[in-house]
């Protein structure tokens, strides 16, 4: 037979071998070496040509003698469609191979099958896959990989150097992978899976020529051996330790090896143990270096590059001993410890970053140092909500602390700026002890909401300049940061040590001060005992003459609180009693801004709906039957003139010529379908703003808008009756401000005005009649509360309301004008919920308002004079009205608070007069409809506002 007609070949027997270079029969689809022949001989080719008719090739070598192994060099091909497997042992049999093996189009597969395989072969990779399975001992044959894609999958011993070409190589290590360098030379991507239970000691590395991701995804132990090291080259360095794709993930998983990033930074992402030291790359923005420590540890260092480098920790960052430190040239270094423990010294002060920002979450820790610097054109910030346990070191210039959490260690916060220069604290958490170092140096110090410091240690010649505000907590439940007894007697409110300069800011001080509420004193009480005797000679201990603020007179003239419920009293030995002033409590300025919304709505209402019966009488809506302006004499009940519809009829009886007769008895229908057009319709949408200056309080402002509407009918006696609703949404105060409210409200009422007569004189007719109003109105409210230096809290409430009123007028139409004098009195009431504002940051705050009740009666007296003008197709009605409101009794309300569980009381006055102004300017168009724009205004001591509304009115 011809070779190309066999589909099998044996190499058996003791002159068996493949000892001479040959290209594969065409049909050949198995090769097998037994164990008892003489193997393929060293230095010798099998080729598989690319016109090979089979896609399936299998060489099985069971040679395991140095004599019958198998040594012959196998070339693959370019048939694409090939697949080349090479078993080098079986399941039961172990066999060993070092030919060398060159892929091709096809696909490769090599299984070193037995547990005591030996594979010393050399494997280059093709145009296509290779795919290797070792189960034995796999060594100093290399493997390069080629156009295609490779993947070696080890459960036994691999040894073998490994480089990557183009295409993307995956190493699956499940027991031991060592020695042998793993090298990224290609542009395909480098994978390596290190599996729970498995060992890897090579070392892996990029190269220029690896343009190509370096991934590795650990879940054993990478030993320290196994260093891993980017290239400026590599496209990004991925690792992934303690999860794995395949099983459950490994906490005790290791990285002992160092990781080096380079100029595309990397990505590390730890569940388990890294105990390797890192260094950064030198990437920035997105090619920056990031870390991200969700669990378990990480032991050995991080050293930031020349580029970015992003922490986040949320486990632990252990080994005090180890550092987390910048490099010269370091651009930005971000840490934010989410949830775990820095316990590594954080060190970036010895070189200088351009950009540092460490943030502590609240719940987390650091508890190693805490070194920084900046310089000029730089900027380092640190920001704590959490627990600083060790000492914090700020140097330079352009250092800011923000502090919300607490740092505990004696030494506590340390400034040693640069002469003349500025760094800056915020503190609304609990520091120790702030220091000063560096001669001429300037630290800014905020202090505020729950803040506490508990000691000012200002250097030799440096200065300290603190904000105006300064939160001081006098109460008998405060403890120092480690956690000790505090004794207000003895250590005082502010602890100030050092022989610099402490300057505590000051807004205007005195009674410039008091009188402008409390804004900008040098010293804000955020926490106090009510009642107690405080000696202000005591509140500032230490080297009391390194500040400001010596005499006990100077800081009781620049003494504040957080809200303006609490007040100090002071006596001529300067002792301080505070005190709850229950009339400036947030209950009381709601009381008053709700009260004085529904005065606005109802006297709002009340307007609009005179302004209709103003219109009625005056013709601008409608075109009822009433005494008008120049024709005095016409009576609108009893009259003894005829009506113009008496006048039409007898024109229709009277009129001979049919085609006038059918005219006039046109105008004659006309005039009765109007004559039976009775009822007076209105829609008026507002909008009003007003301004707010309780009592106590910083003035602030409000504004609404909404809408009024109704119908009132017009009976045969003149009397007007009718029913009215309007809806509103408002608010007022706003946020930072001592209280914002918001709300929506409802309101309806009724409304009649009934004429008692007619008596005409020369030039003036008198119309005397009684307007009867009543009104409901019902709010859901929204409160919010924003103390000095303290959160947000809200309160909802429903606040209800009624008002009735009752007044005698005149309508008088002139040849000039028409003139309406009123007198009258109104009784209101409004009726405020409970309040509880609880959970505020600083306990001072938290307070329940009780509801309360106010009960004014009004005197109401008001003038209107409107001017009508009759132009060519339209009447214009110009309108201008003054009056007053004027509280006779019921203007003053109780408001209780109770707050530091004591019930506290205090009677507050709204507004007892009230003047009121109002113009506007109506248009009639046509008979029946008419349109009005007006400006109204009230002007009391506290409230003032001012309404804009448009009318439209109509008659039906």
């Amino acid at each position: 037979m011809a070779k190309d007609d066999y589909t099998e070949l044996n190499i058996k027997g003791a002159d068996g071998q493949l000892n001479f270079d040959a290209n594969l029969g065409k049909n050949v689809e198995t090769i097998n070496n037994k164990a008892n022949s003489k193997g393929a001989a060293t230095g010798k080719t099998l080729t598989i040509q690319s016109d090979h008719l089979k896609d399936q090739i299998t060489i099985n070598n069971l040679g395991n003698t140095d004599e019958s192994k198998w040594q012959t060099k196998v070339v693959q091909g370019n048939k694409a469609d090939l697949v080349l497997t090479i078993n080098n042992g079986s399941e039961k049999a172990a066999a060993k191979w070092s030919g060398e093996i060159t892929g091709g189009a096809g696909t490769l597969k090599i299984n070193n099958a037995h547990a005591n395989s030996e594979w010393t072969g050399v494997v280059t990779g093709g145009a296509g896959k290779v795919e290797i399975t070792n189960s034995g001992t796999y060594k100093t044959g290399k493997v390069t990989g080629g156009d295609g894609a490779v993947s070696i999958t080890n459960t036994g011993t691999f040894q073998s150097e490994v480089d990557t070409q183009k295409g993307d190589v995956t190493l699956t290590n499940n027991k031991t992978w060592e020695t042998g360098a793993i090298t990224h030379k290609g542009a395909g991507n480098l994978t390596i899976n290190n599996n729970k239970d498995a060992t890897l000691k090579s070392v892996i590395s990029g190269n220029s020529a690896g343009t190509g991701e370096i991934n590795i995804i650990n879940n054993g132990t990478m030993d320290t051996t196994a260093t891993i090291t980017a290239d400026n080259k590599t496209k990004r360095l991925n690792i992934q330790n303690g999860v794995s794709s395949t099983g459950a993930a490994n906490p005790q998983a290791d990285i002992k090896g160092t990781i080096t990033a380079k100029e595309n930074g990397a990505l590390i992402i730890n569940h388990a143990i890294i105990s390797g030291a890192i260094t950064a790359g030198n990437g920035e923005g997105d090619k920056g270096t990031t870390i991200t420590n969700f669990s378990g540890s990480i032991t050995g260092g991080i050293k930031a590059g020349t580029g970015d480098l992003t922490i986040e920790n949320y486990a632990e960052i252990s080994d005090n001993s180890k550092k987390i430190e910048t490099v010269s040239g370091t651009k930005k270094l971000t840490i934010n410890n989410h949830a775990g423990d820095i316990k590594a010294e954080i060190d970036a002060a010895t070189q200088v970053a351009t950009s540092v920002n460490i943030t502590n979450d609240a719940g987390a820790t650091i508890s190693g140092a805490v070194k920084l610097k900046s310089a000029d054109q730089k900027s380092a910030t640190l920001t704590n909500h959490g627990s600083i346990t060790n000492a914090i070191d700020a140097g330079g210039q352009n250092v800011t602390i923000n502090n919300t959490g607490s740092i505990t260690h004696a030494n506590g916060v340390k400034f040693t700026g640069a002469d003349s220069k500025v760094n800056t604290l915020n503190n609304s958490g609990h520091i120790s002890k702030v220091e000063t170092a560096t001669a001429n140096s300037i630290l800014t110090l905020t202090n505020t909401g729950s803040g506490i410091i508990d000691v000012i240690n200002a250097g030799s010649s440096t200065t300290i300049n603190v904000a105006s505000g300064y939160a001081v907590d006098i109460s008998s439940d405060r403890t120092k940061a480690d956690g000790g007894a505090w004794v207000y007697e003895t250590d005082g409110a502010i602890n100030v040590t050092g022989d610099g300069k402490v300057n505590f800011g000051t807004g205007s001080a005195g009674a410039a001060f008091r009188a402008a509420g409390n804004n900008g004193p040098a010293f804000i009480i955020a926490d106090m005992d009510i009642g107690k005797q405080y000696d202000l000679s005591k509140f500032i201990a230490g080297n009391k003459t390194s500040t400001n603020m010596n005499t006990a007179d100077q800081i009781a003239q620049n003494i504040g609180f957080t809200n303006s419920l609490y007040g100090a009293s002071f006596d001529k030995n300067g002792i301080m009693t505070i005190s709850v002033e229950a009339n400036k409590s947030i209950g009381a300025l709601g009381a008053i801004q709700s009260i004085a919304n529904m005065n606005s709505q109802m006297t709002r209402a009340q307007s609009i709906i005179d302004g209709v019966f103003d219109a009625v009488a005056t013709g601008e809506i409608g075109n009822l039957s009433y005494p008008r302006e120049g024709a005095i004499s016409a009576q609108y009940t009893g009259a003894s003139k005829k009506s113009k519809l008496e006048e039409l009829a007898e024109a229709v009886e009277s009129e001979k010529d049919p085609k006038a007769k059918e005219e006039k008895l046109a105008l004659l229908l006309a005039e009765k379908e109007r004559a039976n057009k009775s009822w007076i319709g209105f829609a008026t949408p507002y909008f009003s703003t007003s301004s707010i200056a309780a009592t106590g309080f910083a003035a602030t402002n409000g504004s609404a808008m909404g809408f009024v509407g109704g119908a009132a009918k017009a009976l045969d006696n003149g009397v007007l009756f009718g029913a009215h609703i309007g809806v509103e949404s408002q608010n007022a105060g706003k946020v930072g401000a001592e209280m914002q409210s918001l709300g929506s409200s409802f309101m309806a009422g009724v409304h009649t005005k009934m004429p008692l007569g007619q008596v005409n004189k020369a030039s003036l007719s008198l119309v005397p009649f009684v307007k009867l109003q009543a009104n409901a109105m019902l709010a859901a409210n929204s409160y919010r509360l924003t103390p000095l230096m303290d959160t947000t809290r809200e309160a909802t409430g429903l606040v209800s309301g009624f008002s009735a009123s009752a007044l005698f007028g005149l309508d008088m139409p002139t040849n000039f004008g028409f003139i309406t004098p009123e007198i009258g009195l109104m009784q209101q009431a409004v009726i405020m919920p409970e309040l509880t504002f609880n959970s505020f940051n600083t306990a001072a705050n938290n307070q329940t308002i009780k509801g309360t009740t106010a009960t004014p009666m009004y005197l109401l007296a008001q003038i209107r004079y409107t001017k009508a003008i009759k132009l060519e197709k339209i009447s214009l009605f110009p309108t201008i009205k003054a009056g007053i409101r004027y509280a006779m009794a019921g203007n003053s309300f109780v408001s209780s608070i109770n707050v530091q569980n004591g019930l506290f009381y205090a009677t507050n006055n709204i507004d007892s007069f009230v003047g009121v102004l109002e113009a506007g300017l109506g248009a009639k168009l046509g008979q029946n409809t008419a349109i009005n724009l007006s400006y109204g205004g009230e002007f009391g001591a506290q409230v003032k506002t001012h309404n804009i509304n448009v009318r439209v009115g109509w008659q039906f």
